[in-house]
């Protein structure tokens, strides 16, 4: 009599299907709802210069994913193909958090859509239940120079008792219709625990519309936290 093993290719001990759920890692695709595209679009940092932003949630309390590839294609007015952009990232359990490319070279040609897709089917896996409600904030949140060359900081806070590595921090700025009309993105690289870092984003010039809301979102990756 051999144990059961998430390997084994049977659905045996407490698993919920075969090699998935209850003690593996790997969860049952039935036990995760797919990753929903909020929003996408592509921001204009200087002439022939964007940002692409793809707004992405996912529903599932306790699953995530470790790594998945996407692309980003930018089209003109005409809905002519202008760029393609891929790369790869995680999606964390119950987070709403943007995905974005920096820097993408469109030439002469101005951007007027945006798209994104994931290039693969994820896979799923079941988080540590400690990330749940790991206490990770943003406060002291402050826009200046709004009608000039705009100007961000805000303080990303480690309350939890884990260290944070390779953090990106995205900020999205809205309209008073909840548009999103820019957005800027950082690195914090180590964050201790018990402990806060300055954040900064700026833009060069003003934007097209008074800013309403700020959204400044941390996309911590909780599968590459030793718990």
């Amino acid at each position: 009599n051999k144990p059961p093993t998430c390997i084994d290719g049977k659905q045996n001990g407490t698993e919920a299907g075969i090699d998935c759920g209850g003690s593996c890692e790997a969860a049952c695709f039935f036990q995760a709802n797919d990753i929903v595209v909020r929003w996408t679009k592509a921001f204009r940092v200087a002439d022939g210069l964007y940002n692409a932003v793809a707004y992405t949630e996912n529903q599932n309390a306790s699953t995530g994913v470790k790594s998945i590839s996407y692309e980003f294609k930018l089209y003109d007015a005409d809905n002519i193909f202008i760029v393609r952009r891929t790369g790869r990232t995680f999606i964390g359990p119950n987070s709403r958090a943007p995905i974005f490319e920096a820097g993408i070279n469109t030439g002469n040609r101005v951007p007027a859509r945006a798209a994104f897709t994931f290039l693969e089917e994820p896979t799923w896996v079941q988080a540590d239940a400690r990330t749940e409600k790991l206490p990770i904030t943003i406060i002291d949140t402050r826009l200046a120079d709004e009608s000039n060359a705009p100007r961000l900081e805000a303080t990303f806070k480690n309350d939890s008792i884990y260290r944070i590595q390779n953090t990106d921090i995205a900020a999205i700025l809205y309209d008073k219709s909840g548009n999103a009309i820019a957005a800027s993105k950082t690195l914090v690289e180590r964050l201790d625990p018990h402990m806060s870092a300055p954040l900064f984003f700026t833009w060069p010039a003003a934007f097209g519309a008074p800013v309403e809301r700020i959204e400044v979102v941390p996309r911590i990756n909780i599968f590459a936290i030793d718990f």
